[in-house]
């Protein structure tokens, strides 16, 4: 069995997957390494020996250093000599269900009410004004689907300098918020100065999506 076409499904008892989502590379030579879903072989069709299904995935770079030289590391020990991320074959890596997980859904919330004093308002200076969240009701969503990470410093990376073309909210900077989905569990992130701080933000029952690029 050979699965190609976008959209094709594909599920066993550890992961269920479609041709186009995205994915994290987790207990392998890739680990660390996001990336989407080209191809699915099973059976015959397989090209390699082992006993569970090919996944062919491309990767994307990584926006974070770290985990590029954590990856060069990891090569460089399994080869024997130093080895450089460019010679790491990122764009067809086949990949066995169990190294796989789905990349989460996210959101992002950016301040629409600019006359409430949360507009790029530190974490520190925004728990002292209402903690220990900001206010549902001054927040629009500005982004909701799947994205090809659900790292928050590489979300951080994309919608400052990659939008998305679905995007459509400012460049993302302090005051913002992240939401992360996984299945039915939400978690909130608060873009603060430096880094992000989980928060337990409620999002106003009217919230709706729309254009905060003023």
């Amino acid at each position: 069995m050979i699965l190609d076409k976008q959209g094709q499904k594909w599920s066993d008892t550890t992961l269920s997957i479609t041709i186009g989502d995205g994915i994290y590379a987790i207990g392998s030579d890739f680990a660390g390494l996001y990336g989407i879903v080209t191809e699915i072989r099973d059976d015959e069709d397989k090209d390699t020996g082992n006993d569970t299904t090919d996944i062919y995935c491309r990767f994307f770079r990584p926006f974070i250093h770290k985990v590029k030289l954590d990856l060069e590391e990891r090569w460089s020990e399994k080869m024997s000599r130093q080895v450089l991320f460019d010679e790491i074959a990122i764009d067809k890596a086949i990949m066995s269900p169990q190294m796989l997980r789905k990349t989460k859904q996210c959101r992002i919330y950016q301040v629409c009410d600019m006359g409430s004093g949360f507009f790029h308002c530190s974490y520190e200076k925004m728990i002292a004004k209402n903690s220990p969240a900001p206010p549902g009701n001054i927040y629009q969503i500005v982004y909701d689907n799947v994205q090809k990470t659900d790292n928050l410093e590489e979300i951080f990376y994309l919608f400052n300098c990659c939008h998305p073309y679905d995007f459509q909210g400012r460049s993302m900077s302090v005051s913002d918020i992240i939401e992360v989905i996984d299945n039915d569990d939400h978690t909130f992130y608060y873009c603060d100065t430096f880094g992000f701080v989980e928060i337990p933000f409620v999002p106003d029952s009217t919230t709706r999506q729309g254009n905060t690029s003023y």
